[in-house]
């Protein structure tokens, strides 16, 4: 085999490495997040929004709107009462600017602090919001 026949094999085998490397390498997008709770998701809008909900509320949502994402990028809601973790959902994203949203029913019972944390596709925090069921707002 000749000397130029060898490097350019070699090169077709190992430029296409390379750019994967590099795609690879490139900072990941930054996503932004708006989040709203709320009590219905209609025409893909908040419903009902506010930072106090009563207990008898039933069902409470997660909408939020995320910039910058691929199509294909997955978020997840974690919803937490009172500190403990009590539903993960995981959401796909269809493209660069997308209205998304989550639910959890609410039992009368579950009354007092909540947050739902917004996770980015590696598990990072992009997000949080937090508001009550059944009094009024602890102060932190």
């Amino acid at each position: 085999m000749s000397k130029k026949l060898l490097l350019f094999t070699t090169l077709l085998i190992f430029i296409p490495l390379l750019l994967s490397a590099q795609e690879a390498a490139k900072p990941a997008a930054t996503l932004s997040v708006e989040t709203a709770v709320c009590t219905a998701v209609t025409d893909r809008a908040a419903v009902g929004t506010a930072d106090n909900f009563p207990p008898e509320s039933g069902k409470l949502f997660l909408w939020c709107k995320v910039t910058g994402a691929a199509a294909g990028t997955a978020i997840s809601h974690v919803w937490l009462h009172d500190g403990k973790e009590v539903a993960k959902v995981e959401l796909t994203l269809g493209g660069s600017s997308w209205r998304t949203w989550s639910s959890k029913t609410i039992p009368a019972s579950w009354t007092g602090n909540w947050e739902v944390k917004v996770l980015g596709p590696d598990g990072a925090e992009l997000k949080s919001v937090t508001f009550t069921v059944g009094a009024a707002p602890v102060q932190k």
